[in-house]
């Protein structure tokens, strides 16, 4: 499909869960909640009001006996017992508002998107996948909340996405790294590429960010101004301010207005600071903000890429005097305007890079005795194959560590309902004890079956043991070989740098001579 500039498409967010009781995220999917203060909605005899319109299904679990079902997982792997533990982690996939009107997608398509990313993508997991055929904004977006039981509840091959072996194991938990996050909305572009829905670049930094606390900053705040303004508009009172806006809203205003207005960067500066009373630091290259009323600065970066200094920069270099982005202007003409300093901007950072680039190849070649570009590539083979040594050596490390854990794990499981089997065995009702106990006995005849298949059941190490060993790989010996590891990735990293500065600057000298000889 050939994408326009849309306002609206598919976004991705994520959000982690503290509160214990896993309920509390099946009650906000399937009932009434104010959206901004997050309590539910309830009828006159004080119930609470399910949603109109929803559809819910779990993967390894079922949605009524979610609760029950994290924790009694968590229980058996000993994990999510502290207060500021991520006991849940939340990712939500909203869906263009035209997708319905323009390519076709229900709700019930969309639950069958959601439930493949979430069977795809967290895989072990204990989730549940809900969709709604709205948002709270009103825009008539389909959207999917997917939530999963922060502990992995079943071991599973290795995944794209795996960074750690130890991700692989049940009772480990799942972490929302900035490689996941790349990952998930990577899959969330494809799935709609894929099908034929609106869809942007996720992965790109956002040119306006906001973030979910400000987003819902702005709409409590714009609610109290509201009820405020109703309230001098009843005493016959004309209000002074309609408009909330938040302190990085109003620094995204002030930087606009004065960008729009200035000739240099020396010229932004002062009429930042003469006009709003926002001071501008520069540290490495990078803006920041600070405003009269706080003692940190806001980073441009924390704004979006629009208030960095090299955009900033672009703009009123390009601008020369008159007003490249205007008020008056529609979304695609500001947009055409934005990708162009965008790629000026790339453009000019890529030719200084290129000659800073060249002079550290020179004098790395001079440092380390190489005549030529063999002598380089051997160089590269030799760091290359330490690498794989290196790399090699800490994922054995990583395996014993993992061996280990899981060894903890079972035998603290074994100990722990072992009294339950020795009552079990001498039971009269056998039974009767059977069904009243089946969850321990289970556990216990489980963990029984994999210390004697898997860690010699005869002679079991005693868990203070496990933990010392544990403690030496470590801190004593995963530390030393990281570190290892980190220094020769930088030397791979360099040297291929290096070999294709080597390449190019080659190859310009013999265009160079070409050149010459026709002349």
């Amino acid at each position: 499909m050939t994408q326009q500039w849309r306002k609206n498409m598919a976004t991705v967010k994520h959000i982690n869960i503290h509160n214990s009781n896993y309920n509390s995220a099946v009650e906000y999917l399937t009932y009434e909640h104010n959206e901004l203060t997050k309590k539910p909605i309830r009828d006159a005899s004080g119930r609470m009001i399910e949603r109109d319109n929803y559809l819910i299904d779990g993967i390894n679990c079922s949605p009524d006996t979610y609760g029950r079902e994290c924790a009694a997982v968590n229980r058996i792997y000993g994990k999510n017992t502290g207060f500021n533990e991520v006991k849940a982690h939340h990712y939500i996939v909203s869906f263009d508002p035209d997708d319905k009107t323009e390519n076709g997608l229900t709700m019930e398509h969309a639950h069958e998107l959601g439930m493949k990313l979430a069977e795809d993508c967290f895989p072990g997991h204990q989730v549940i996948v809900c969709t709604h055929p709205d948002g709270h904004n009103g825009i008539g977006n389909i959207h999917c909340h997917i939530v999963l039981n922060s502990v992995r509840k079943d071991d599973i091959e290795e995944q794209r996405f795996t960074e750690r072996s130890s991700d692989l194991i049940a009772g480990n938990k799942h972490h929302c790294s900035e490689g996941f996050m790349t990952f998930f909305k990577q899959e969330v572009m494809d799935t709609c590429n894929r099908e034929n829905l609106y869809q942007i670049d996720l992965l790109s930094p956002a040119k306006v960010k906001i973030t979910e606390r400000e987003y819902w900053a702005q709409r409590r705040g714009q609610a109290a101004l509201d009820k405020k303004n109703a309230e001098l508009i009843q005493q016959g009172i004309k209000p002074s301010e309609t408009r909330f806006e938040t302190e990085k809203g109003f620094l995204r205003s002030a930087i606009t207005t004065v960008m729009m207005d200035s000739h240099s960067l020396e010229e932004f500066q002062k009429k930042l600071l003469a006009q709003y009373g926002i001071e501008v630091r520069e540290s490495r290259g990078r803006f920041s903000y600070l405003t009269p009323d706080r003692n940190r600065p806001i980073t441009g970066k924390k704004l979006g890429t629009d208030f960095e200094k090299d955009f900033i920069e672009i703009y009123i270099r390009q601008s020369a005097g008159k007003t490249l982005i205007s008020p008056k202007m529609n979304i695609n003409e500001r947009i055409n305007i934005v990708k162009d300093l965008d790629q000026e901007s790339k453009t000019r950072y890529k030719v200084l890079d290129n000659l800073k680039g060249k002079s550290a190849t020179q004098i790395f070649m001079e440092e380390n005795g190489l005549s030529g570009l063999d002598d380089l590539r051997k160089l590269k083979q030799s760091v290359s194959d330490d690498l794989y040594l290196k790399q090699k050596a800490v994922k054995d490390i990583d395996a014993q560590i993992n061996r280990l854990q899981k060894q903890k794990r079972v035998t603290a499981q074994y100990f722990s309902t072992r009294k339950i089997y020795q009552q079990y065995l001498k039971a009269k009702n056998k039974q009767k004890f059977r069904e009243e106990h089946d969850s321990d006995l289970r556990i216990y005849e489980a963990a029984r079956k994999t210390l004697n298949e898997e860690f010699g059941g005869q002679n079991l190490m005693q868990i203070k043991d496990i933990d010392q060993e544990l403690t030496r790989l470590k801190t004593e010996i995963k530390p030393k070989l990281v570190e290892d590891l980190s220094f020769v990735r930088k030397q791979a990293y360099k040297i291929n740098i290096h070999e294709e500065n080597f390449t190019k600057m080659h190859s310009e000298d013999l265009s160079k001579t070409d050149k010459k000889e026709l002349s």
